[in-house]
């Protein structure tokens, strides 16, 4: 009988880290022996975790195990920049007492299985254990980014703790150039699994118990930040995608999908202001919420490849912040990979013509990202 593959899962940094792990679990436990262990160490990530019904089938489905191994981190703890003497010791002992207490544990795991992995940010107070055993028993360590981003053109951020130490999952080719100024020269195209079958197969399975009746208009809205959403800004694309959605597509229902961490009392109070009817918020998992969608918009992420991976006509609507080109120099990766993206009212609204009229077309980059799938480092 073929051997057990162990895998284990350090979940250290958001909730998007599931999204690119579960479309690929999806494809390494179709057709193999494959044992797969999830590790949260962030308490706030587990609680939205188990909050969601479909990663719950997901689950379920996958026959994935789950646990909360908390270990002290900013995420859980909110801490001010300045800290005080005393409380500086306090977070020392509060971090000792449950590295202590969580450490056999873990040690166990990671002992017992073969293949490690860990997002690309490297949380080092969550993954040191993994690295400290790896220093005494070379175990293979995976490393992949926490969203389905397309990096053609990327300010490098400073390089990552012990990044020579495993091997990043790339998306694509186009990822390369950014991983190796963090770090991560050794490196493996696997394709994006959110195009792979088995995925789109599971989404489809979920869907089907829900038995939506009517299509939809979605919008995947993000937070307002210096970085990438100036709130002038924020306030004239929701406002603007409000109107054109309702004008050109009657009352049809629109949903609003909110960044984790956007303010929903200002998405409200836009919607009131506009007096538009027949809107709601969802935080349903992105690509299940696209599977009733006729079309969907976005404020730039890497998002967008969600309702483009369910064959819903997608664009980015964007209007740059004023620090956005400080992190993306040459402006969108999105639009530059030829994903359709406008910045104007205007613009806007030739997309949803194109939609209504039937003659939108799909990027032809999205054809390209479902030839990709190669997951033999898992087997290897």
């Amino acid at each position: 009988m073929k051997k057990t593959k162990k895998i284990i899962v350090f979940i250290t940094f958001s909730l998007s880290e599931i999204n690119v792990l579960l479309p690929l679990f999806a494809a390494l436990k179709s057709d193999n022996n494959i044992e797969i262990s999830i590790i949260f160490t962030v308490k706030k990530i587990h609680t939205q975790y188990i909050q969601s019904p479909f990663y719950n089938y997901c689950e379920n489905q996958l026959e994935l195990i789950t646990n909360l191994y908390y270990i002290p981190n900013k995420f859980d703890n909110n801490y001010k920049l300045n800290l005080s003497i005393v409380r500086k010791v306090i977070k020392k002992i509060n971090y000792i007492y449950w590295v202590l207490k969580t450490l056999p544990i873990l040690v166990v795991k990671i002992l017992s299985s073969d293949i490690c992995m860990h997002d690309f940010s490297n949380q080092a107070g969550s993954t040191r254990v993994l690295y400290l055993l790896h220093a005494i028993v070379k175990k293979q360590i995976l490393t992949y980014h926490h969203g389905n981003e397309i990096t053609i053109d990327k300010t490098p951020c400073s390089k990552r703790i012990d990044s020579d130490k495993s091997t990043i999952l790339l998306f694509g080719s186009h990822n390369s150039k950014y991983m190796k100024e963090v770090g991560y020269d050794r490196q493996f195209v696997i394709g994006y699994p959110i195009f792979f079958q088995e995925w789109r197969k599971l989404v489809n399975s979920y869907c089907k118990q829900l038995n939506f009746q009517d299509q939809t208009v979605l919008i995947y809205s993000r937070h307002i930040t210096d970085r990438y959403m100036d709130l002038d800004k924020y306030v004239e694309l929701l406002s603007s995608s409000l109107r054109v959605i309702r004008a050109k597509c009657n009352n049809i229902e629109i949903i609003i999908k909110p960044h984790p961490r956007e303010d929903i009392e200002m998405i409200n109070k836009i919607i009131k202001i506009q007096k538009i009817s027949n809107v709601s918020i969802s935080y349903e998992h992105p690509a299940v919420l696209a599977k009733s969608a006729k079309m969907a918009i976005t404020f730039w992420g890497s998002v967008i490849l969600e309702s483009l991976s369910m064959d819903v006509p997608t664009v980015e609507y964007y209007k740059e912040a004023d620090k956005f080109r400080e992190d993306y120099p040459s402006g969108s990766n999105y639009k530059a990979a030829g994903i359709h993206s406008v910045s104007s009212e205007e613009g806007l609204e030739i997309f949803v013509d194109s939609v209504i009229d039937k003659s939108y077309k799909f990027p032809s980059i999205i054809s390209e990202f479902k030839k990709v799938k190669n997951t033999e480092i898992f087997f290897t």
